[in-house]
């Protein structure tokens, strides 16, 4: 008879009548009492599920198959292709081949039942060996048959990026790679290699490290004519900008900058004797500030000056610096410490040059009458978005518990209640301690509103309930049928009593006279931070 695709209502009274041929199917709960074929359709396999195995659930995917054995039990899969096999999610699995031209997947659950997944590949496991042993996968003896064959795994993988440079100025790179053993290889700037696919194994490729200044990371990873694949490796460079070269007129001076003037130097007129040519070299290979000071990117940057072949150290008049700097940049630092420093050669170390910061341009602006290395750095410090505390000692326990947010402006901003709190954070890991003079650095600000779309809000003296919107604007709640309609049938128990003295802090609006007036999540998105809430 020919088997038609049959539901698991009919797979109990027909796996005795014939082999079925599934070509995706689902089953909960059956004891396979004799064979059921399968097919895995992207590949185009036919798997066998030998009679007797205990299945609490199985699901033929077009790529694989999902079992959930019983406990105590085992099941076994075979491919009369003689087909590789992997198994993932349970305790005991083996791949082996038969005298009878198959390979069989093996697999056991132990004490509890254990769900996993077994993928098919295209590629032969078991192959012909005419004289010798037969491998079996669990010892074996006699003449010829079937034999799993050698398992070969790439070795010694390596990568390097322009032969190891430490930096470059340009994108484009040349990758030197290596690996032993390997058919083909794959490569990627993600760790992830997202994206990325296999190609033909090469020992050079020329390569992009992607837009973007500073340290760029290629990956790469090698597979064997048996699938097999290696390690992942990687190497790191880092892209600087490309130096800058111009010649300047000793008359009229000039202005000599990196691309997009990231940093540059203007030269007034008559500082200098001769017409000079002016360089910018960036470079990651300094030595790092101590201490708190910290670099702002990651490069310096030496300037030279050349007249008549002969070097320019000094000028005749006072030369303009200037670097620019993005809030990436000063990720962790004080804007307000940022400086330029110059290298002291003499004294081995950093010597402070000072600077205006112009916080609105993100540029630092600073006056030099010499050439030597120069940098940008800043001090460690609290940033806008940050939570910071007093340190406590044996003088303020009393006052120094009190938890402050630092505005984009400057200012800090407090939390009037623990309740209030807990609407924008769930615990306190990210809290700084910083001491009295830092904490008293910071003017206060006022007092943060509850965040929107997570609680109600009410006073002792008012019965009215209020959610509240973007601004610590109250809006109040119709009815308690619109209560629930927001907040589920438990609404009563996410209404917080306000502090009289805290109402002031916010502004009544619009009442809420229907639910879908007011989304919870939207109300949440619109202030994901308190410098978004207040518009800092």
């Amino acid at each position: 008879m020919q088997c038609k695709r049959l539901t698991i209502f009919l797979l109990i009274a027909m796996v005795l009548l014939c082999p079925f041929d599934f070509l995706s199917a689902a089953y909960n709960d059956f004891q396979a009492t004799s064979d059921i074929t399968v097919n895995i359709s992207d590949l185009d396999i036919n798997l066998t599920i030998k009679g007797g195995a205990n299945v609490e659930s199985m699901t033929v995917n077009s790529g694989n198959i999902s079992i959930t054995l019983q406990a105590n039990s085992a099941i076994t899969i075979e491919s009369a292709d003689k087909k590789k096999m992997t198994a993932s999610g349970f305790t005991n699995s083996s791949l082996v081949c038969t005298n009878t031209d198959v390979s069989k997947m093996i697999l056991t659950a132990a004490d509890t039942s254990e769900t996993g997944t077994i993928t098919p590949y295209a590629e032969v496991y078991c192959v012909t060996q005419t004289t010798g042993n037969t491998n079996t996968g669990s010892g074996g003896g006699g003449g010829g048959g079937w034999v799993a064959p050698t398992v070969i795994t790439p070795s010694d993988a390596s990568i390097s990026i322009q032969s190891s440079a430490v930096e470059t100025a340009v994108e484009s790179v040349e990758l030197t790679l290596g690996a032993t053993n390997a058919t083909e290889m794959m490569i990627s700037n993600s760790a992830s290699f997202a994206g990325a696919s296999w190609e033909i194994y090469g020992t050079t490729k020329t390569w992009s490290l992607g837009t973007g200044l500073g340290k760029k990371t290629v990956y790469a990873k090698f597979k064997s004519s048996t699938g097999n694949e290696s390690p992942v490796v990687s190497d790191d460079i880092m892209l600087l900008p490309a130096k800058a070269v111009q010649a300047i007129t000793a008359s009229a001076g000039g202005k000599v900058g990196l691309s997009d003037n990231l940093v540059a130097v203007e030269v007034p007129a008559s500082a200098v004797a001769k017409n000079t040519n002016i360089t910018i070299t960036p470079t990651s290979v300094f030595t790092a500030p101590t201490g708190k000071t910290k670099n702002v990117g990651t490069q310096v940057y030496e300037f030279k000056a050349e007249a008549d072949g002969a070097g320019v150290k000094t000028f005749s008049k006072d030369l303009t610096l200037t670097f620019k700097y993005t809030a990436d940049d000063i990720k962790g630092l004080s804007e307000k410490t940022l400086a330029v420093y110059y290298w002291d050669e003499a004294l081995a170390k950093w010597v402070k040059v000072g600077g205006t910061v112009d916080a609105t341009t993100k540029m630092v602006t600073a006056k030099v009458n010499h050439f030597t290395l120069f940098a940008l750095f800043g001090e460690e410090g609290v940033v806008g978005g940050e939570l910071v505390k007093l340190k406590c000692d044996s003088t303020n326990k009393s006052i120094c518990t009190a938890v402050y947010y630092i505005g984009n402006d400057g200012k800090r901003y407090i939390f009037p209640t623990e309740k209030t709190f807990y609407t924008w954070y769930t615990d306190f890991s990210g809290v700084k301690e910083i001491s009295a003079t830092e904490l008293a650095a910071y003017k206060i600000g006022g007092n943060i509103t509850y965040r929107p779309g997570v609680k109600m809000v009410k006073i002792t003296t008012d019965p009215k309930v209020y959610v509240i919107t973007k601004g610590g604007i109250l809006r109040e709640i119709a009815s308690e049928t619109v209560a629930k309609a927001l907040f589920g049938a438990t609404w009563n128990k996410q209404v917080d009593d306000l502090p009289d003295p805290f109402f002031i802090n916010y502004t009544i609006g619009k009442k809420v006279g229907a639910a879908s007036e007011y989304v919870l999540d939207t109300e949440k998105a619109a202030s994901v931070s308190v410098n978004v809430d207040k518009g800092l």
